[in-house]
């Protein structure tokens, strides 16, 4: 039976260097290969060892700050990404946060949506990152649009850029993947310490009253005009939200 070997029949391909291969059995072609592999977090493989995935470096909301960010309203990209807004690049970018608010590219809804980089359909929950044609997460511009079902880009997490020496001393980035408990802590305290300041104390409560205010202006606005019979919302008290 051994020498009535038919490779019509058995179609495994066998190693050049397989001792157990038969004479007329058919050969795995050994040459190498160049394939491109979807990986929006940027994980590298066979550094750690063979075929096995390294250490993440970076977090989605990282990953999306790396690139150029999007602008719905005409459908192209900016020549600049997150990153290029940080308080390290210079202040007038840093302030851009305040006039032209950042989210993160999320679905609105649970559905199937075609991935711009596989070219494929794939079923996606609200909330979920999205990809752009390189297959990178991404930010856009929100446009004056509602940031319900939005995570707005803070801008305490644009003082410094992912991955500069910089970072390591940022306590008050709280977007990465490494942050410990007492960059934690000393951020709250940061936040709470003006509270205790004589007279400085008083104008900064009012300053935290005001922007929670601003982040309910949209929920107010869209609750008169339901009565109304409108759905349509301000695109500057979104913005206002947003900054808030």
């Amino acid at each position: 039976m051994f020498n009535d070997y038919d490779p019509n029949i058995d179609n495994y391909e066998y190693s050049m260097f397989d001792t157990r291969r038969r004479s007329n059995s058919r050969i795995r072609d050994e040459k190498p290969r160049l394939t491109r592999i979807y990986n929006p977090e940027k994980v590298a493989y066979g550094v750690s060892g063979i075929n096995e995935p390294g250490r993440q470096r970076y977090s989605r909301r990282e990953l999306a700050q790396q690139s150029r960010i999007y602008d719905p309203a005409t459908g192209q990209y900016l020549d600049e990404t997150a990153n290029d807004r940080t308080l390290q690049t210079s202040f007038a970018n840093w302030t851009k946060s305040f006039t032209q608010p950042l989210v993160y590219a999320t679905y609105d809804e649970d559905g199937e949506y075609l991935n711009p980089y596989t070219n494929t359909m794939e079923f996606h929950k609200r909330g979920d990152f999205k990809v752009n044609e390189f297959g990178d997460y991404y930010t856009e511009l929100l446009n004056g649009e509602s940031i319900i079902g939005k995570e707005v880009v803070s801008s305490l997490d644009l003082l410094t850029i992912d991955g500069t020496p910089n970072e390591k001393y940022d306590f008050i980035d709280s977007d990465s993947l490494d942050k410990s408990v007492g960059g934690t802590i000393a951020k709250l305290a940061v936040k709470v310490a003006p509270l205790f300041i004589p007279y400085a104390g008083e104008a900064y409560s009012y300053a935290i009253v005001a922007r929670e205010v601003g982040k309910s202006l949209p929920m107010l606005e869209g609750m008169v005009r339901s009565v109304l019979g409108s759905e349509e919302t301000s695109k500057t008290l979104n913005t206002i939200a947003a900054v808030g």
